[in-house]
């Protein structure tokens, strides 16, 4: 440099250092070493960040990075750490030469102007929603009408109050914590993190809040701008559409058992039986695994109705389903075909298995105590155990296993009644 050049360094008030593309200083004028504390020769072949706050650090490599590419003009806000522990707000405009492959660096005080100042407090009280601004010791310098409405405060009470006025009590040790780690980061805290957040009202009322944050740097000091958004209604709106929908799904749980239960007798209906059927008729056929199929008719159903009334007669049907569910086994599905007809199916069930559940469902209705006559039932049953089994003609389908045991229940009806008859038996 000429003498002219340096003594217009030396005299110059704002920090200019010379830095290579990596970011270590070339050269530092007597202001940058006056305001950092050290010396021009201390200060040669060290890394720019290493004189920046550690907390600024981040934001200032990641500027010089993309000036060290020497395509573009970086600024930013970044405090110079002194030999004295003390920092200094500055404001750094990074400027790359790509003919000497050197970065040159201002820095001066980054001042906030009066307009500055002036368009914070209009924004802050212009805000529909609670705005605060807390300094660096954590109490409130600046809130606007509606945050002293949101927590239930007068004109100008939260000024010079610490912010964790504003939290649960049982959450200011955290809140205080987690503000001070805050203040030592980088950028800001966006609305949506941290949904999960109490406000504290003046009452002592806790209500549900989202906060947004944000680091302001001032001629002053540095601050945190916060936006506080009430959640009440919208928690009230999400906790009242989740009870509708719990009731929904109740409601629609309860007309699916009506569609498919009996509502005289519990049991499931004809339609849930036929769907069972297919179902266990598909799975007992691909493992060849014993399927057997049973159909109930109450004895003498219709003189009974006719003699007491279809009250009784609805009495009846009720200790039989009753009778039924008691007798069978946990993997019997026991279904109310229709008038005084019941039907079970019975997987892992062989002929003579299918034979034995008869019995025991008709000995157990013969057996029972009933109030006006005796009553018994005729059962029929068949059983499939292969696809191909030799005596049928094609392959079954749920219709004919059905018509099959109904085809026994009519054999047992019309040899006496109160009996067990499997299709089998009458095949032989």
């Amino acid at each position: 440099m000429d003498l002219k050049a340096d003594r217009f360094l030396d005299l110059f008030p704002d920090l200019i250092a010379t830095l290579d593309r990596d970011g270590r200083f070339l050269y530092a004028n007597p202001a940058f070493a006056r305001l950092s504390g050290q010396g021009h020769e201390d200060l040669i072949g060290r890394h720019f960040s290493r004189v920046i706050r550690a907390a600024d650090r981040p934001i200032a490599n990641a500027r010089l990075a993309a000036a060290g590419s020497l395509q573009s003009v970086a600024r930013f806000d970044a405090r110079l750490e002194t030999t004295k522990g003390e920092h200094s707000r500055l404001r750094w405009t990074v400027q790359p030469d790509p003919d000497a492959h050197v970065l040159y660096v201002v820095g001066h005080a980054a001042r906030e102007t009066f307009e500055e100042g002036e368009l914070l407090r209009i924004a802050v009280e212009a805000s529909p929603c609670a705005m605060i601004v807390v300094d660096q010791q954590g109490l409130l310098t600046k809130v606007n009408q509606a945050t002293e409405q949101l927590f239930g405060y007068g004109p100008g009470e939260l000024i010079g109050q610490p912010v964790e006025v504003l939290v649960p009590e049982h959450q200011r040790s955290d809140h205080t914590a987690q503000r001070q780690q805050f203040q030592t980061e980088a950028g800001s805290r966006p609305m949506g993190r941290g949904r999960d957040l109490m406000g504290r009202k003046r009452d002592g009322s806790v209500f549900p809040v989202e906060v947004g944050l944000s680091r302001v740097f001032t001629s002053r000091g540095e601050y945190v701008l916060g936006a506080v958004v009430d959640l009440t209604v919208r928690k009230e709106t999400e906790q009242r559409i989740a009870s509708q929908a719990h009731e929904l799904a109740e409601a629609n749980a309860r007309l699916s058992e009506m569609a498919s239960t009996d509502s005289l007798t519990n049991l499931w209906n004809r339609r849930s039986f036929v769907e069972q059927l297919g179902i266990q008729l598909e799975t007992a056929l691909r493992n060849s695994r014993p399927l057997s199929v049973l159909i109930l008719d109450t004895d003498h159903f219709k003189p009974y109705n006719d003699n007491y009334g279809h009250l009784a007669g609805d009495v009846v049907l009720q200790q039989v389903a009753k009778i039924l569910r008691g007798s069978a086994r946990r993997s019997d599905y026991v279904a109310r075909l229709g008038g005084e007809e019941f039907g079970v199916i019975s997987p892992e069930t062989t002929s003579g298995g299918a034979i034995r559940v008869g019995e025991r469902f008709r000995g157990a209705i013969e057996a029972a105590s009933w109030p006006r006559r005796s009553v018994t039932a005729s059962v029929g049953a068949t059983t499939v155990h292969h696809p191909k089994d030799a005596w049928r003609a094609e392959p079954p389908s749920y219709s004919s296993v059905l018509a099959e045991a109904d085809k026994a229940l009519y054999y047992s009806k019309e040899h006496g009644r109160n009996r067990v008859t499997h299709l089998h038996e009458m095949l032989q």
